[in-house]
């Protein structure tokens, strides 16, 4: 286990957004008496005019409040967030003030923050992070590659090139994919892939702690969980409509937060799609207790062929009966849950799975989520690491 080492961790989300990958790990390093400095979002997307009120917002509070360095020591030892100020990876300009007045201020903060020399965990691969890890002097660098940063349609133009600069820095590589995994290995020797895990004990919940929560939608609910943002490049809403009206008396209950966008325009006015918001991850198993069966209706795209969606094994720790598009990343899986090509094979997959499912199916989808937990994912990556810093 790795004890006793300073972490600083740019983050690609706040540490307050929906929880993941990111929080899960540097919560554990944090655990185990590392200490830990978690750097909120620095920015990846171009922004549009509508975001630079959210950009006041943020230079706002960095230099007139208290609040742009939060500890969560009262929860979380050795935890401490830094809010950072910093301007989008827009264009040259906004990177050249970066590097040279903002990043300067933040790795000043973060130096003085560390007990020791860091160990720097990037999930970002922008100019931003590049400038900003430069100014660390990391003993060991760390490249967490969870999103396909080179094919997200709202990149930086540099994307390209500022990623082959982490990659050449980089100490170790993870990836949750295995599609990261066969590309990034082309620019290093030292990646490992390390697919998402679950918090077992979390998500698989006793029956008997199912509220009634949901108890004015009626069943059969059909629910996906998870954050939807703007692009619209990874959640098929076409999908989720043609359910919808194939099945009225369904009900497909979206949890989570709509990002930076509406509710598509094509579902508004569908009685049988419900949306409840953004619900805790402390209070989300209560939740999908009450529902039927759990989708993934992910788009197939470019951009997902990548996409190893975090919540597969939360899913499956629940019991419930779950149907999926077809991820490529997904079909080592298929065993334990139903993957559909089309729109009607989705359709056809919830249907038998709500007819059909046994206990027996229910409890092969529990073990399988029981080997896949994040305390065997953080052991893996300590493992790695201890490695490396042994050498």
């Amino acid at each position: 286990m790795i004890k006793n080492q300073t972490i600083i961790c740019l983050s690609t989300i706040d540490w307050h957004y929906a929880k993941q990958r990111h929080q899960i790990l540097m919560e554990k390093f944090a655990q185990n008496d590392n200490q830990v400095i978690f750097v909120e979002h620095l920015g990846f997307s171009r922004q549009k005019i509508t975001d630079f009120a959210n950009i006041a917002r943020r230079v706002f509070r960095a230099l007139f409040s208290s609040k742009n360095i939060r500890s969560e020591i009262k929860l979380i030892p050795n935890l401490q967030i830094i809010t950072p100020l910093v301007l989008p990876p827009q264009n040259k300009l906004f990177n050249f003030i970066n590097k040279h007045f903002f990043l300067k201020l933040l790795a000043e903060k973060l130096r003085k923050l560390a007990d020791k020399q860091p160990i720097v965990w990037t999930y970002l691969a922008t100019t931003t992070a590049v400038n900003l890890i430069n100014k660390l002097d990391p003993k060991i660098l760390i490249y967490d590659c969870v999103y396909d940063a080179l094919r997200h349609p709202e990149a930086p133009k540099d994307i390209a090139q500022s990623e082959q600069k982490i990659l050449a820095q980089a100490d170790i590589v993870l990836t949750d994919a295995l599609y990261f995994y066969n590309h990034k290995k082309n620019f290093n020797k030292n990646v490992y892939q390390i697919p998402p895990g679950v918090d077992f004990k979390h998500f698989n919940q006793p029956a008997e702690n199912g509220e009634l929560l949901l108890a004015d939608i009626k069943p059969p609910r059909i629910c996906f969980f998870g954050c939807m943002g703007r692009g619209n490049i990874r959640i098929d809403f076409d999908l989720l409509e043609f359910i919808a009206r194939q099945k009225p008396d369904w009900s497909i209950v979206n949890i989570g937060p709509l990002v930076n966008m509406e509710v598509p325009e094509n579902l508004a006015g569908l009685d049988n799609i419900k949306w409840l918001g953004f619900i805790s991850y402390s209070d989300l198993p209560r939740y999908l207790l009450q529902c039927d069966l759990l989708i993934l209706p992910y788009q197939l795209n470019d951009f997902t062929e990548s996409v190893l969606p975090a919540k597969v094994f939360e899913c499956l720790a629940t019991g419930k009966p779950v149907v999926s598009t077809a991820l490529p990343e997904l079909k080592p899986y298929k065993q334990y849950f139903c993957i559909a090509e089309n729109e009607q094979e989705f359709l056809n997959g919830i249907e038998s799975a709500l007819d059909n499912d046994t206990k027996e199916n229910k409890q092969q989808r529990i073990d399988f989520a029981r080997t896949n937990t994040w305390e065997e994912r953080f052991e893996a990556i300590c493992a790695i690491l201890n490695s490396k810093l042994t050498e």
